[in-house]
């Protein structure tokens, strides 16, 4: 009898915990679905041409408009002329610079822009279109608790110009939170690198930050192992609080 009833004990535990797990990924899947509806309109295109030296490259990243003005978020490492001629294979020495900067709206609208704020420890790029008077989607920079690990992240961005700039979104989880020296969260790789320059909620649809690349503060000229190369590179999400510091600094154009 004692036998039978610790068994109905811990299959009435494994229902109510399965159960418990069933609810929280519809929710998750219900908040993802919201956001997907909300925020789309807030991803753009970024269309710049790289000039480096003599040669000239187009090149389009995705970023965050962040506020009604236009005033929008992408990584450095993927905009900076001196990072981005390098990873063409342009030489070190030759000038490089940014021309034709353009926001390229979901309805196809281009607007002129210049890059106005740079910050490389932080990897992020301010881009401000020259047009006023905007009243764009965007996504507030509002501060959020920062989320644990193992928490929900959904991760909102478009897919590529041959699959119609489409919004795409996907759900992952925190691997870990670095708190020093920066304040990092640390997505899984994949959604990592799909999502740079776009923006991350927790499960409970509210804005954690946006993706960025981190770059190792120090040259690792003789890696060790499999991890001291993913530290030279690897995207993380900037939080929601050291954005909206940053774009404080951000100028009119």
């Amino acid at each position: 009898m004692r036998s039978a009833a610790r068994m109905t004990c811990l299959m009435v535990c494994w229902f109510a915990m399965a159960a418990t797990a069933a609810g929280e990924e519809n929710n998750t899947k219900k908040v993802a679905k919201e956001i997907f509806g909300k925020y789309p309109d807030a991803l753009v295109t970024i269309k710049f041409v790289l000039k480096v030296g003599n040669k000239e490259e187009r090149r389009e990243v995705e970023g965050t408009v962040v506020s009604p003005a236009g005033l929008t978020v992408v990584s450095d490492f993927m905009t900076n002329p001196s990072v981005a001629g390098l990873l063409g294979g342009g030489d070190a020495d030759a000038k490089a610079e940014t021309t034709e900067v353009k926001l390229l709206l979901k309805d196809g609208k281009e607007l002129a822009a210049k890059f106005m704020l740079r910050d490389r420890d932080l990897d992020v790029a301010f881009v401000m279109p020259k047009e006023q008077d905007l009243k764009l989607a965007h996504v507030p920079l509002a501060k959020s608790p920062v989320p644990e690990v193992l928490d929900d992240l959904i991760f909102l961005h478009r897919l590529s110009r041959g699959l119609n700039r489409e919004p795409c979104i996907t759900v992952g989880r925190v691997e870990a939170v670095v708190k020093k020296p920066q304040l990092f969260v640390i997505p899984d790789l994949v959604n990592g690198l799909q999502n740079v320059g776009c923006p991350a909620f927790d499960a409970a649809g509210r804005f954690v930050g946006i993706v960025v690349m981190r770059r190792s503060p120090t040259i690792v000229r003789e890696p060790q192992g499999i991890h001291d190369l993913l530290d030279i590179v690897r995207p993380v999400i900037l939080p929601a609080e050291d954005l909206e510091q940053t774009a404080g600094q951000v100028g009119k154009p």
